[in-house]
């Protein structure tokens, strides 16, 4: 039995979760993937010899998902749109920062729902390029100006739009949290990105990769590294130092799952704050924490002021600017690549894109 994760929501939202439980546990959930993976673009595992040089260590290849527009973030708002015209409903409510908006925007428009778009309004002023994207796209934009605006509200805000409306509205977090079975089908939709690296690995390098590291940000970060879980590859995350629920956090419920949060003695939530909206946010995803408490994976806390030197060695060696999200693993990956030998490579997952 998983220690974390379940469906811990007002009862008018059960019925809808477990509809959606039931159509992915039947056929109709293995054709929806099916039909996810299969218009998926493959992305590029790009060598990176002048970063892999700066970082002194072993050889580290870029996982170019930020040159999809909608980033990795298009594929889980895919298959949630998928599921979401299968039950029937018209609206994606989409919760989340940065290219969320924009997948969520390119995946409706796919399938032929609405796609609404809650972000922190903190986070639209951080992330305005993709804010107008995602409406040049026919996107719904709800900015929420409540509490610290950023995506602990955002995600508040799009249960409640769910809740007044649990017949017609679908939830799409951008990560893989929140109540079962929203967390499992995000990670699910995300695998197709790590099946991709290990294919590629082996094509490129001939084995698999010594260490894959990803950002915490998205759903793509689960997915991503689940199809590794069996194997030798060391498994990291990089979570912000001053957003860090997988490092320093407590056990406990945030919209609707149990997990690892950043709260104080009493039980209230404490403010996390960083320069990538994508990874401010006070709770860990369920299956990152379940694979934390198990040992198998490792979680570095990277600062912003880490993430940014890291950020500009990769601008200044590969020409390659990357979000605030995937600078954080750029960082651990740099440090990782450190501590391994130079005939070992390490792939980090550059999960942002588009407009981000």
């Amino acid at each position: 039995m998983p220690r974390f994760g379940g469906r811990f929501v007002p009862e008018p939202l059960v019925p809808p979760l477990l509809e959606a439980t039931q159509a992915w546990d039947e056929d109709s959930g293995q054709a929806l993937l099916a039909e996810c993976r299969a218009v998926r673009r493959p992305s590029p595992l790009q060598p990176a010899p002048g970063f892999s040089t700066a970082a002194g260590g072993a050889q580290v290849l870029l996982k170019r998902e930020d040159l999809l527009e909608g980033g990795a973030a298009l594929d889980t708002a895919h298959g949630h749109a998928l599921l979401a015209r299968h039950l029937g409903r018209k609206r994606l409510i989409a919760a989340g920062s940065g290219v969320l908006g924009i997948a969520a925007a390119l995946a409706g428009r796919r399938v032929g729902i609405t796609a609404e778009w809650c972000v922190g309004a903190l986070d639209a002023r951080r992330s305005a390029a993709a804010v107008a994207r995602a409406r040049e796209l026919g996107a719904v934009v709800h900015e929420v100006n409540e509490g610290t605006q950023t995506l602990k509200e955002a995600v508040g805000e799009a249960l409640r739009r769910c809740l007044a409306s649990p017949e017609d509205a679908y939830l799409l977090p951008g990560a893989a949290i929140g109540p079962e079975p929203c967390p499992a089908l995000g990670a699910s939709f995300s695998e197709g990105i790590g099946t991709e690296i290990a294919r590629q690995s082996l094509e490129d390098l001939g084995r698999p990769p010594d260490a894959i590291v990803a950002d915490a940000s998205e759903a793509a970060a689960v997915g991503a590294l689940r199809p590794f879980l069996q194997g030798m590859t060391r498994l990291v995350v990089a979570e912000a130092a001053e957003a860090a629920p997988l490092t320093s956090g407590t056990e406990g419920t945030l919209h609707g799952a149990r997990t690892l949060l950043l709260q104080d003695a009493e039980g209230q939530l404490l403010d996390p704050h960083s320069n990538a909206p994508g990874l401010d946010y006070p709770a860990a995803a369920p299956e990152l924490a379940e694979w934390r408490s198990s040992g198998r994976l490792e979680v570095m806390a990277v600062t912003d002021a880490e993430a940014m030197d890291a950020l500009r060695t990769l601008e200044a060696t590969e020409g390659i600017r990357v979000s605030a999200e995937a600078a954080h693993g750029v960082a651990a990956a740099r440090a990782v690549a450190r501590d391994l030998g130079p005939d070992a490579f390490v792939v980090v997952v550059i999960s942002g894109g588009g407009a981000s």
